[in-house]
């Protein structure tokens, strides 16, 4: 009887030890994925990762565009028949007018505000001469101040109208190869500053550039920065390493410049 008590005994022990030994290895292994799972989570900020591991990681997404530096847009050719504001402002809405205060025609160029002001739809002589002066990247403001004949209104309020215009080529700078293929030449040539820029959610950079008359990139300038100075100088030495462009033509068909805006940030931005 003693044997068989003793025999149990060993058994219970025995047995409890299996458990426990089971229960400690799950508890180890339980902390050991917690762990892999911590390193997971925190291994973008680490410095210390094998190549292999780098890989591994979701690469940062960028999204990068180019469009002309403008706002809305009028040729030469356009420019050259103007003489009322209904030619150069599609779908002017002379028809709401009933009173004209002021038409006043501002031309930037080169840092320089030339103004002229007019009474109504028709411009003047000195405003005509004014259009016909414009060079491409000319900015034109107009400004029109002008009472409303709305019925509702029991007495007439003034209203303004603002509207600003880059004159630009009447052929414009183009990549070569295609918009596709430019997006593909900043994705695969931005180097490691700009592919590890740590950059806030919604927050971009842009860059001012100039297609030349043979039709390579310069005045590169940073006009959104990143905030990291590193970061400026590789979106810079980017855009002026582009391969060449097809230049803008004027409405003589020569060979012009044109500005374009280069902005960078994550997708969405």
């Amino acid at each position: 009887m003693k044997v068989k008590i003793l025999f149990v005994g060993i058994l219970l022990i025995i047995g409890s030890s299996i458990i426990v030994g089971f229960v400690n290895k799950k508890d180890h292994n339980k902390k050991s994925i917690e762990v892999e799972k911590v390193i997971k989570r925190t291994s973008g900020n680490l410095n210390c990762l094998s190549s292999s591991t780098i890989d591994k990681l979701p690469k940062v997404i960028l999204n990068y565009l180019v469009r002309g530096a403008n706002n809305r847009t009028i040729t030469k050719n356009k420019i050259n028949k103007v003489k009322t504001l209904e030619d150069i402002i599609e779908h002017f809405p002379s028809n709401w007018i009933s009173e004209y205060i002021s038409v006043e025609i501002e031309r930037a160029t080169q840092n320089i505000k030339l103004k002229e002001i007019g009474k109504n739809i028709k411009l003047t002589p000195k405003q005509q001469e004014l259009f016909n002066n414009t060079k491409i990247g000319d900015d034109l403001i107009i400004k029109v101040l002008y009472k409303s004949n709305d019925s509702l209104e029991k007495e007439a309020q003034v209203k303004e109208i603002n509207i600003t215009m880059t004159v630009v080529p009447e052929v414009e700078a183009k990549f070569k190869k295609g918009n596709e293929k430019l997006t593909e030449y900043f994705e695969e040539n931005s180097n490691s500053e700009i592919l590890n820029w740590k950059f806030n959610p919604m927050q971009n950079a842009a860059a001012s550039f100039i297609i030349n008359e043979k039709g390579e990139a310069e005045n590169v300038k940073i006009t959104k920065t990143t905030g990291i100075i590193t970061v400026d100088r590789a979106i810079i030495e980017l855009l002026y390493k582009m391969p060449n462009w097809d230049p803008a033509k004027n409405n003589k068909g020569e060979l012009v410049q044109q500005e374009f805006e280069f902005s960078i940030g994550e997708v969405g931005c």
